[in-house]
């Protein structure tokens, strides 16, 4: 992160951006470094069911004088984990009704998330999701 942060205030490109969920952001404060964190890169937060509710009183009582570099999205409070959708490809259920379709694509062409041969030496990825046309 910190080489990402560096190398776009050195070609003068916007700061990169950290996205996460309401429910990380209450325990951002147990990662290693958060505040340096917060100095690479700005939060976008978005909203989740079952969260605490954050809002701007929240983060200065967490992070006084760094309020700015978070983001309160709003949206949907989706019921939607990054874990869920691993889950799914690993047992090849359908992801499109939870992600765009880009991100679908973009999942299966890589192989991401794929079922692990836990057999072979160092657990390869062994099956690849594809996505229906």
């Amino acid at each position: 992160m910190a080489e990402i942060a560096q190398r776009s205030r050195a070609e003068g490109r916007p700061e990169p951006w950290f996205i996460l969920s309401a429910e990380v952001l209450d325990d951002f404060s147990t990662w290693r470094e958060p505040l340096r964190i917060l100095d690479l890169c700005r939060m976008a937060v978005a909203p989740r069911p079952g969260a605490g509710r954050l809002d701007r009183a929240w983060l200065t009582a967490h992070y006084p004088g760094r309020e700015d570099r978070f983001v309160l999205m709003p949206g949907p409070h989706l019921d939607i984990t990054a874990t869920d959708i691993r889950q799914r490809v690993r047992r090849d259920l359908p992801i499109d009704a939870l992600v765009p379709e880009p991100v679908a694509r973009y999942i299966s062409s890589h192989g991401l998330y794929g079922r692990r041969d836990d057999s072979l030496p160092g657990g390869s990825a062994a099956a690849r999701m594809e996505t229906p046309s």
